[in-house]
């Protein structure tokens, strides 16, 4: 109908109008009129998708995309995107098979994909064939941060400085993400003065782009509390202890309480203060736990007071990060953090949920021999079963052959701890020869072997040290 007709023309004139002021709100709201007379129309599906995902309303354009009323052949990358931003990675990554695989965004965004889902290498190998494809001088400064993030996280830090080579200076401090992501690889690189500066420069960047934002400077410190909590860990590794400790907690102050950056300086704050504090350390660790009944996971029975019940949270089920941490940090910062609040469980005498916390690492990371270490303390130490431990240090050992002198030598450690010495000093004669006849080694087996009067032994040792 004539009508009908007229109403669309003058939707796509406001679509128009508002796709080149950049008004989201009121393309959405076009587009959405015009669907309503043509749902199967594509422009208008791309111009609400796309607006949509400007204006950060994610979760209406995963409900949008959702729709079978609408036409999204063509809009692969789009929808992809959309699937990336609600976290759905894997459909994602599976949407974006059907798009132009010569299309940079495309490339970009299965790159990013690829790193996020840990299949580093493979974000690596796709991330090199954009660089190939865009000269220097266009490159993109996110991507450029993407880049030496992806190089970092595969354990390729050495490999980023010839990367980095065609850019100007000038373009490495193009954002702050690019400049701290660089300052990461300085400290893989144990640079740690490069880093500082990098670092600096990290800091000066955001400030001078938030201003242009408008925030707040409480607002700007908590956006860049991760730099923060990198400087802090800088430190730390160059000896600076209280310095590192004092940006640490300042860094826990200035973070979000969903910002993975609160678990990083947490566990750093932890491993600064080592056998210090240790209950205040639990209670920190125990805020990074998954919630159960809306309430933090664990953590010191409150102290009553008026309208407040005194209850002490247990980890009986064990140790599990939230999610909203879980998911942003890699496999290896998820194990450190487990078990320094195993460790920390143990020096506070707290053995609730330590068994079960080390099931689900070891079944996550069945290779962890500090896991295994810590799991025949608690047998050894806790349970009174140091047979049981030594067994289960013996299966390991055999399974893990690369693992063998630290097994060997916490078996020495808990049956010296036991005052079983002749089981102690025969867990180090079985070590490796290049160990056995160290000085320090032949020194404790001696020792061990004079304390249970094995003189012969010990005179058949001594004869193998000789010769």
């Amino acid at each position: 109908p004539e009508d009908v007709d007229r109403k669309i023309n003058k939707l796509y004139v406001k679509l128009d109008a508002a796709t080149r002021n950049a008004q989201h709100k009121k393309v959405a709201k076009a587009a959405q009129e015009l669907l309503g007379l043509k749902p199967e129309d594509a422009v208008a599906t791309h111009c609400k998708l796309t607006a949509l995902l400007q204006s950060d309303q994610v979760e209406k354009a995963q409900e949008f995309v959702s729709s079978k009323k609408h036409n999204f052949e063509g809009l692969e990358k789009e929808v992809a995107y959309c699937l990336y931003r609600n976290g759905k990675l894997s459909a994602a990554l599976k949407k974006l098979g059907n798009a132009p695989a010569e299309d940079h965004g495309v490339l970009e965004l299965k790159g990013q994909l690829l790193y996020r889902l840990g299949k580093v290498d493979e974000g690596i190998g796709v991330y090199r064939e954009l660089v190939s494809l865009v000269k220097s001088g266009k490159m993109h400064p996110d991507l450029l941060a993407n880049v030496i993030a992806a190089h970092a996280v595969a354990g390729k830090a050495d490999e980023v400085e010839a990367l980095l080579r065609p850019y100007k200076s000038k373009m490495l401090q193009a954002t702050p993400e690019i400049a701290y992501n660089y300052a990461c690889v300085a400290v893989l690189l144990e640079q740690y003065e490069r880093a500082t500066d990098l670092l600096g420069v990290a800091e000066r960047v955001g400030f001078e782009s938030f201003y242009d934002d408008d925030l707040t400077e409480e607002e700007m410190q908590t956006e860049l509390a991760h730099v923060l909590a990198q400087k802090a860990y800088v430190m730390q590794q160059l000896g600076n202890d209280q310095e590192a400790m004092e940006m640490h907690m300042d860094t826990l102050k200035r973070a979000a309480n969903d910002d993975v950056t609160l678990a990083v300086a947490t566990n750093n704050l932890v491993a600064c203060r080592g056998k210090s504090q240790i209950f205040d350390s639990m209670k920190r660790l125990e805020k990074l736990a998954k919630k159960k009944d809306g309430a933090a996971a664990g953590g010191a029975a409150p102290k009553g007071g008026k309208g407040s019940v005194g209850r002490r949270n247990s980890f009986e089920a064990g140790f599990v990060l939230a999610p909203e941490f879980e998911e942003y940090l890699n496999d290896d910062e998820k194990k450190v953090m487990t078990l320094n609040h195993v460790v920390l469980s143990i020096l506070a005498n707290r053995y609730d949920g330590i068994e079960q916390t080390l099931r689900h690492l070891l079944r996550s990371a069945p290779g962890t021999v500090e896991a295994t270490i810590l799991s025949a303390f608690v047998q050894a130490k806790h349970l009174d079963n140091l047979d049981g431990a030594l067994a289960q240090l013996s299966e390991f050992g055999s399974r893990y052959p690369s693992e063998e002198l630290q097994v060997q030598l916490a078996k020495c450690e808990l049956a010296s701890s036991c005052g079983k010495w002749k089981v102690a000093a025969e867990a180090l004669l079985d070590t490796k020869e290049e160990v056995r006849f160290q000085p320090a080694v032949v020194g404790t087996v001696m020792d061990l072997l004079s304390r249970c009067r094995e003189q012969q032994l010990a005179d058949t040792f001594m004869d193998a040290v000789i010769e």
